[in-house]
C-alpha cells in the first residue's frame, strides 16, 4: 500500500487552503478601509452640511434685525 500519494495530496489541499484563506483576509481587509474612507468622508460631509446650515441660519437671523 502506497500513502505517498494521499499524503501528496493532503499537503496541497492545505496549501491550496491557506493560500485561499489569506486571498480572502487580504480582500477583507482592502474593503474594510474601503468603506471606513467611505464612511468618514460621509461623515465629514455631513458635518460641512450642518456648519453650512448653521451659517446660513446665522446670516438669516442677521438680516431679521
Amino acid at each position: 500500500m502506497n500513502i505517498e500519494p494521499t499524503l501528496n495530496m493532503v499537503i496541497i489541499f492545505l496549501l491550496v487552503s491557506f493560500v485561499f484563506l489569506l486571498l480572502m483576509f487580504i480582500y477583507t481587509k482592502k474593503v474594510t478601509k474601503k468603506m471606513r474612507e467611505e464612511r468618514e468622508k460621509a461623515e465629514a460631509e455631513r458635518i460641512a452640511r450642518q456648519i453650512a446650515e448653521k451659517k446660513r441660519l446665522k446670516e438669516l437671523m442677521e438680516e431679521k434685525d
